[in-house]
């Protein structure tokens, strides 16, 4: 790609404006396919190369204290867990 200039571009605050930006066409934007799926199937957006790759990125569970002892959370926090074989 030759076209591409390495000297412009944008820093954006959040994800979800870079993310508007590119359904806008004004760039792109890397992110997980599980979260861009329905974006990719509205064709707001496209998946130019069908790469997917495994990455150590994961997510994190968190909460107040007060909100751990809600039930509703609780249970769950307990379900994240059974779900994903980790902890909380």
């Amino acid at each position: 790609m030759t076209d591409v200039s390495l000297e412009r571009q944008i820093v954006f605050g959040g994800y979800n404006l870079a993310l508007h930006a590119a359904i806008a066409g004004q760039g792109l934007v890397l992110g997980s396919h599980p979260i861009l799926r329905d974006i990719i199937d509205a064709k707001l957006l496209v998946d130019p190369f069908g790469v997917m790759l495994d990455t150590s990125i994961g997510y994190d569970l968190v909460m107040t204290r007060e909100a751990r002892e809600r039930p509703q959370v609780r249970n769950f926090a307990d379900w994240i867990a059974s779900e994903t074989g980790q902890a909380v």
